[in-house]
């Protein structure tokens, strides 16, 4: 079973170890403030003795990528200074590849690599990115340069080496392996690659000794209530965090694994404040708008899927509010394109699908709103973490309507908020709530009363617009038909529609009434 596990207080980390290189530690002082790295500090700081195993929980925002990055680019530094000094280097030799990075999502992963290159910046170590959705043939010209560290996402990265690309040929060898995001990893029918990038990376016992291995999450240790038929039905027992940091360690092959575990409770930062609001499904969007007028400030969103996002975008540029989507539907360029405008404007407002949720380091998010319940306690941790980050202040909001009670009540649960569970009980029976753990959002009644006629106008030129767009849709199918049968259409429909939309928008524009 697993051993080792334990509790530390990080706080107490000073950069004096002679194993961190003094170059890297002038590009990590120049690249953040590392007195704000976070919790996740000391004991992973310099490679341990013999290339010890590390599992590593800690909340969002606190440094998990530097905890990892540090004693790689150490190691490697130190492995290049070895080679150097023992052998010359010869001319068209090939360069080894030192370290492997996988992460879940592909904005993730030029994140890690970004914040990798500006701690490498004095150590003369070359980091490539292998996403999907770019030009493969460029990222083959970037591992011909010979990189020695790659990170990547399990797909595109699998892909390459089925191809043959020899500077991957030499995975096997690796003397780092990091593995981000782990739960999500390895999820159930997510990341298939990632099964068979295991199996040849532990094929060889003997180079699987000399590796260390670095597994990461905020949620690692985080486990859910089986429901009700299965413990009956399959009398499956209960998994508790040591059986899941078991089973992570028997399918990654990680041997002797020193774990550090420095969760506060559920995983989110203590300077992380949560709220929530209950109300109607059809109420959501006034609560939104009222939120983003009132509350001004680089905002982050959060639906469960892409047509979500896509309505609520829609309708939130109706309303001026100009916000960014970001969804797994969207071109890789657009949605990185849309990240760093996101990043660039103080008072930016992006709606995202989970692909956002995790890992992502957006400086100085100051709210995040889950406009539908997480379907799990993971995805609320890491939504919710893209607030709050490095000691920084941050808010979380759930907007919670009758038929998601039940995922919020499991989610309070597994989070270890029981009282929260009582207290939604109390709601929906018009009891009084003492003492709740997750307080209501306060919403001033005659604000929101001028934002729901705003909202809703807005809502009737939404359904008009995609009567346009539809009818648009129509005429061109219809259009192109008679044109290959030569046979002339009347123009008047689509014309007719688009003057009636240019109306509506005029007369919203023009109707102080509904103005804020």
């Amino acid at each position: 079973m697993v051993e080792n596990q334990v509790k530390i207080n990080w706080k107490s980390l000073t950069f004096d170890d002679p194993d961190l290189t003094s170059r890297g530690l002038v590009a990590v002082e120049e690249c953040t403030d590392y007195n704000l790295i976070g919790d996740l500090k000391t004991t992973h700081a310099k490679p341990p003795k013999g290339r010890r195993d590390i599992i590593g929980a800690a909340e969002t925002g606190s440094g998990k990528t530097l905890a990892f990055g540090l004693p790689i680019l150490t190691g490697i530094y130190n492995e290049k200074s070895m080679i150097f000094d023992d052998v010359p280097a010869q001319a068209g030799s090939r360069k080894p590849l030192y370290a492997l990075i996988l992460t879940p999502t592909r904005e993730l992963a030029i994140q890690v690599k970004n914040h990798l290159t500006a701690a490498a910046k004095f150590l003369d170590v070359n980091i490539a990115v292998l996403v999907g959705g770019m030009a493969a043939v460029k990222q083959e010209r970037i591992l011909s340069k010979g990189p020695e560290i790659v990170v990547a996402t399990p797909g595109r990265l699998w892909e390459l080496i089925q191809q043959g690309n020899s500077h991957l040929s030499q995975i096997n060898n690796i003397k780092f392996l990091v593995i981000d995001e782990t739960d999500r990893m390895l999820e159930r029918g997510h990341f298939e690659e990632l099964q068979d990038l295991l199996e040849r990376l532990n094929l060889d016992e003997s180079k699987k000794k000399t590796r260390q291995n670095f597994v990461f999450s905020a949620t690692l240790t985080l486990v859910h209530d089986l429901p009700k038929y299965l413990k009956t039905k399959m009398k499956k027992s209960e998994m508790t965090s040591q059986r899941k940091l078991q089973k992570i360690i028997d399918v990654l092959g990680v041997t002797d694994p020193k774990i550090v575990d420095v969760t506060q409770g559920g995983g989110t930062s203590k300077t992380l404040t949560e709220s929530r609001i209950t109300c109607g499904i059809e109420e959501k969007d006034h609560y939104i708008y009222y939120f983003l007028r009132k509350y001004p400030g680089r905002t982050l969103i959060f639906c469960n899927s892409i047509g979500c996002v896509r309505r609520l975008t829609n309708l939130l540029g109706i309303l001026e509010c100009r916000p960014l989507p970001l969804h797994a539907a969207m071109q890789q360029k657009q949605r990185l394109k849309n990240l760093e405008r996101f990043r660039d404007n103080e008072g930016g407002i992006l709606v995202a699908t989970d692909v956002a949720a995790r890992g992502l380091d957006i400086p100085k998010v100051d709210h995040v709103i889950h406009y539908q319940t997480p379907r799990t306690s993971e995805s609320y941790v890491h939504r919710s973490g893209r607030t709050a980050r490095a000691s920084q202040q941050g808010i979380t909001i759930l907007l919670i309507e009758p038929s998601e009670m039940q995922n919020y009540i499991k989610l309070c649960k597994t989070l270890s908020k029981s009282s929260i569970v009582n207290s939604c009980f109390r709601k929906f029976c018009n009891c009084p709530i003492p003492g709740e753990d997750l307080p209501v959002f306060p919403v001033d009644d005659s604000y929101l009363k001028a934002v729901k006629e705003r909202v809703n106008l807005a809502r009737e030129l939404d359904k008009l617009e995609l009567e346009v767009r539809k009818g648009n849709s129509e005429v061109g199918w219809l259009q192109k038909t008679a044109e290959e049968m030569d046979i002339i259409v009347d123009d008047l429909y689509p014309l007719c529609c688009c003057l009636f939309s240019y109306c509506c928008i005029e007369f919203f524009n023009n109707n102080q009434h509904f103005k804020i």
